[in-house]
């Protein structure tokens, strides 16, 4: 759990290589007060999470060029305390990825807004 109270809107960041998982994902956490960042590119992404801030980051777990494991890693290393949701199409343990909790694809906008509000302390 993020330690440290939220100030403004809920800064999210998605990371998958498929642009309709970013899409869908901000579209349903969109207009509750968050401000949500979308990478498609797990590269781009890799470079994103060791120079800004977030609150909470969905990222998927199979990506090309760079995994949605090592993404986990460059997180818990500059952001330890940001809740980390793995997006994935397989049963995996959190405690494998280094994460708060795992989705499994398909899954519903309840279980999206339910990881927000249990992982991210409210300002």
């Amino acid at each position: 759990m993020n330690c440290e109270a939220t100030k403004g809107p809920v800064r999210i960041l998605i990371v998958d290589d498929e642009p309709s998982v970013c899409y869908a994902i901000s579209l349903i956490l969109k207009g509750k007060h968050h401000a949500i960042k979308t990478l498609s590119d797990p590269l781009e992404a890799a470079s994103y999470v060791v120079t800004n801030n977030f609150d909470i980051a969905f990222v998927d777990l199979r990506m090309p060029h760079v995994s949605g494991s090592r993404i986990v890693e460059l997180i818990r290393s500059k952001h330890p305390s940001v809740p980390v949701v793995i997006v994935a199409s397989r049963s995996i343990s959190p405690v494998d990825v280094a994460a708060d909790r795992v989705l499994l694809k398909p899954f519903g906008a309840e279980e999206l807004r339910k990881a927000v509000s249990e992982l991210v302390v409210a300002a």
